[in-house]
């Protein structure tokens, strides 16, 4: 009798050994692998089938990088009219995502590679094209900021004066017009170039600069953050059209037809009013009608 117990409890303990190793090995497989068994989708592969037009499972999260550009996004307040037209198109589109708050310089190089899904307010030019689909969502004109004491009001008077230097986002494109005068005061030697958009209204708060080109959504929210007066805004562009800015999507994550979803979406948002309406949350009515105009 004693025999047999002894057995039963040799083999209960070798069962219970046995159970204790297929538990570990598994939380060691969740832990370090992942497993998607209980929730029946596979974890998100940026290798998309290009034949496909939704390439991403309705879980799937995609992550959208935003930077700090005034009022289209700041990470200060964590809001802006990028942040909230993003919010609403995923919305609209019943998919799930999330923000990663980076520099901008590194946005580019992530969304080539497809590391990164998707931006923001990108501007559509050959190189991107080459890596990106884009979808517009607002437009924008860049205007020339001159501080009052450097005494310019125009072009030639910009490219003949002397002890000013004009600050520029390195890699940020201005449209054809300011890129062409950006080349000429390249060649006087008078310009500075900065890492990003703090830094550049930073030098012209600090007077380090005393001419910048910007938009309306980042030179007001700036002015006001850092309490820079006696700027002059001047548009030396006046027949040059407004930029449209984009939504940017890697080639690499998305497929054409399904970029074609959000772009959908998007015309729905300004037909509907929506987009003025987020506009006008940071903007004046003017300049929030002007941007829905693309």
């Amino acid at each position: 009798m004693k025999r047999t117990i002894f057995i039963v409890i040799i083999l209960i303990c070798t069962i219970l050994l046995f159970c204790a190793a297929y538990i570990g090995a598994r939380i060691f497989d969740r832990e370090f692998y992942g497993n998607s068994e209980e929730f029946d989708y596979k974890f998100k592969d940026y290798d998309i089938d290009e034949n496909s037009v939704n390439p991403y499972n309705p879980r799937d999260i995609i992550t959208v990088g935003l930077y700090n550009s005034g009022y289209l996004y700041h990470e200060d307040h964590d809001h802006g009219i990028s942040k909230d037209i993003i919010i609403e198109l995923f919305k609209r589109m019943n998919l799930e995502y999330e923000f990663e708050i980076m520099p901008r310089a590194r946005i580019s190089p992530m969304l080539e590679e497809g590391s990164l899904p998707m931006s923001v307010s990108a501007v559509r030019i050959p190189e991107r094209e080459e890596y990106a689909w884009f979808v517009p969502y607002f437009a924008e004109k860049n205007a020339v900021l001159i501080r009052k004491t450097a005494n310019i009001s125009s072009e030639e008077e910009l490219l003949n004066s002397k002890n000013i230097k004009v600050g520029i986002v390195r890699g940020y494109y201005y449209g054809e017009y300011y890129m062409g005068l950006i080349e000429k005061l390249k060649e006087k030697r008078i310009i500075v170039e900065t890492k990003d958009i703090e830094e550049l209204f930073k030098l012209l708060k600090e007077d380090w600069i005393q001419v910048t080109f910007n938009n309306p959504s980042s030179y007001l929210y700036y002015f006001e953050k850092k309490g820079i007066k006696d700027v002059e805004i001047m548009d030396f562009a006046v027949a040059e059209e407004p930029l449209i800015r984009c939504l940017i999507f890697s080639k690499k994550c998305f497929s054409e037809d399904y970029v074609k979803e959000f772009e959908k979406k998007i015309a729905e948002m300004n037909e509907d009013g929506t987009l003025y309406k987020i506009f006008t949350r940071y903007l004046s009515k003017e300049d929030s009608k002007k941007a829905c105009d693309f």
